[in-house]
């Protein structure tokens, strides 16, 4: 053993360009509630990633089960000043370090649909799984402005 246990899960956090714009998509397309919107303070964010003087928003979003997503916006007055990001992630589902979220929903082309009105884009199609046990279950990855993928499973 590790000499210590995990009591609980705390929350998922991906880093994207417009708070604002994630916040309300987590709310309207997916009906979390917003339970924090902050400033971060720069000391602990660069105690915590060796970034210094990293001016950041957060957002922190319950879904209607439970688990926490946090978003967080590196910015300055409005412009990307300190740190200047290098861009976003262009990882696809292959490779090492991918990662995304998923969502269960009762009608998976109504949320296909949904995400797509509000610009996130359908990877590929749906698919039916094959996985014993998830038989007759569908799932679809969707991409959002930032590159961060969100899987609907029916």
């Amino acid at each position: 053993m590790a000499g210590f246990r995990v009591l609980g899960f705390g929350h998922t956090s991906f880093t994207v360009s417009d708070i604002q714009w994630s916040v309300t998509m987590f709310r309207q397309l997916f009906g979390f509630e917003l339970t924090d919107k902050t400033d971060g303070v720069p000391a602990v964010t660069e105690a915590l990633t060796g970034i210094a003087d990293a001016q950041i928003k957060l957002g922190f979003l319950c879904a209607p089960d439970g688990p926490v997503i946090e978003r967080i916006q590196y910015i300055r007055l409005g412009q990307y000043v300190r740190p200047t990001p290098d861009g976003k992630v262009e990882a696809r589902p292959c490779d090492p370090g991918f990662a995304h979220i998923a969502v269960n929903v009762d009608d998976l082309d109504a949320a296909v649909r949904a995400a797509q009105a509000m610009d996130l884009e359908l990877y590929n199609r749906v698919a039916a799984l094959a996985s014993q046990g998830a038989e007759g279950a569908r799932a679809a990855y969707l991409k959002d402005w930032d590159g961060v993928t969100i899987e609907f499973m029916e």
